[in-house]
């Protein structure tokens, strides 16, 4: 009989059939079944709202989620999580971005005014650093872990970023969150440059980001890697590519300050390639973007006899030449 049936024809019992019924029914149920299934409860429970009791799980403290963090990072670096191996069980291999997503979430709620905000933020940084080498290197079964864990990895600096500037930005501070941009990858859909104005944001007074930027190119002149050993020609190459995203980023912080001229000098004496027509070519890429054609035009017409440009700068610079002589809208 289906419940529907039974509700039915219950209906058309007298009450003292109904009691006569259950009490039978209650016989035959074994005492095992009775206390398992707390048949008590159901009976004289019946019609009444039976309120749930919510158990509140104290949240972790974040010196054991640091501790996690950091076998996280240990087990993501050595390929735990990628190859078949002893420590990480298959099962949790494969379910990787959803145990780290969770942690970062959890990290994510401890509250950042009190005492606990610098154990959350190495949690979290030693996190981000795992899954940014990740978006290079094959440590998870995918490149795009920041995808995987559904947190963009602007979104999760930015986070960092909170933290770290909790209250207030200082030269130590801006230090620590630009080193995090320069030392990790970032993935294919995030530039380093987005990063860099993400940090941006925490410094409002411009000027104030200008010298705090001029600080960090003064500290990476300062600090050249060594010349020898089997990959000193990569890891200069590193080193200038820091140099060129942190000169990239004052340009654009002088443009900011309406101050392009002097940006572009400071990018044309420091930018890190020695073929000149590379250095025209990215500093001509930034002042289209930001709309500055006469500056572009300028330095173009200044080296122009003296650098063998491509040839898609010459278009382009045809093509501002004849929208400014016919009044036309420039298109960046």
């Amino acid at each position: 009989m289906k419940v529907g049936e039974l509700r039915d024809g219950l209906q058309k019992l007298e009450k003292d059939d109904l009691v006569r019924i259950l009490v039978e029914v209650y016989k035959k149920i074994p005492k095992k079944v009775k206390e398992a299934q707390e048949i008590d409860e159901i009976i004289f429970n019946l019609g009444h709202k039976v309120e749930k009791i919510e158990i509140e799980i104290p949240p972790r403290p974040a010196a054991v989620l640091l501790s996690i963090s950091k076998l996280f990072y240990q087990n993501a670096m050595a390929q735990n999580y990628l190859a078949p191996n002893r420590i990480i069980p298959k099962e949790r291999r494969k379910n990787w971005r959803f145990e780290v997503r969770e942690l970062v979430i959890e990290l994510q709620k401890v509250p950042m005014f009190g005492e606990e905000n610098e154990e959350a933020l190495k949690a979290l940084t030693l996190i981000y650093i795992a899954l940014a080498y990740g978006t290079g290197h094959y440590q998870f079964a995918t490149t795009a872990v920041f995808r995987a864990i559904k947190i963009p990895q602007t979104s999760f600096f930015d986070h960092l970023c909170q933290r770290i500037f909790v209250d207030g930005v200082s030269e130590t501070k801006f230090e620590r969150a630009y080193e995090i941009i320069l030392d990790n990858l970032t993935d294919e859909s995030t530039g380093k440059m987005a990063l860099v104005e993400t940090l941006l944001k925490y410094v409002t007074n411009n000027e104030k980001a200008l010298a705090l930027l001029k600080k960090m190119f003064t500290k990476l002149k300062e600090n050249p890697p060594s010349k020898k050993g089997y990959d000193a020609r990569s890891q200069k190459y590193r080193h200038d590519e820091k140099i060129n995203l942190t000169v990239r980023a004052i340009l654009e912080c002088y443009i900011i300050v309406d101050n392009p001229s002097a940006g572009i000098k400071f990018f044309n004496t420091n930018y890190c390639k020695t073929d000149k027509e590379i250095v025209k070519y990215c500093l001509y890429h930034i002042l289209d973007k930001n709309g500055l054609h006469n500056e572009m035009i300028a330095d173009f017409e200044a080296n122009v006899d003296k650098i063998e440009f491509r040839e898609s700068i010459l278009d382009r610079y045809q093509e501002l030449i004849n929208a400014q002589a016919f009044g036309g809208k420039i298109d960046n």
